[in-house]
């Protein structure tokens, strides 16, 4: 380790504990402000959603019956994209999820969803099926409250 005081390199022993000290007291508020966000983060995420890879044998196995969701290929994606980015969801590859997706899903207009279409809507979300999904949020959040309400009366 070097230190400097005044532009000139210090062998002072005090300049070194100094450093030290500086240093770890950085790090320390570092971490503390990294805990903090992380709390705030996991707090407003509610939740995480895990999804398994699954086996060879799994996938001989797997149901034909798809979920039909009333929305766009381009809403999925977008709706995937912010679930991902808020930790909603947890996966080591996004083409797997986009794959699983694809497996799953299906809309009223396309029984078999393409997972490069899924992925490309994903990477790259329009800002029609971001406003869509906005929307979609924010009757969530009506619907949430007259529930919360009902159960409490």
């Amino acid at each position: 380790m070097q230190c400097f005081q005044d532009d000139t390199e210090s062998g002072d022993t005090l300049v070194y504990a100094e450093a030290m000290t500086q240093t770890c007291r950085h790090a320390f508020i570092y971490y503390l402000v990294l805990k903090r966000l992380s709390e705030r983060i996991r707090c407003f995420a509610g939740g995480t959603i895990v999804m398994p890879v699954m086996a060879p044998f799994e996938l001989q196995a797997k149901s034909e019956i798809k979920i039909r969701i009333n929305a766009t290929v381009a809403f999925l994606g977008a709706y995937l994209r912010v679930a991902f980015d808020r930790g909603l969801i947890d996966v080591s590859s996004i083409s797997e999820l986009c794959r699983w997706a694809s497996d799953n899903f299906c809309t009223p207009r396309q029984d078999n969803l393409s997972p490069h279409s899924i992925r490309n809507h994903f990477d790259n979300p329009a800002p029609e099926a971001l406003e869509e999904v906005k929307k979609e949020l924010h009757i969530w959040d009506k619907y949430i409250g007259k529930f919360v309400q009902q159960q409490l009366s």
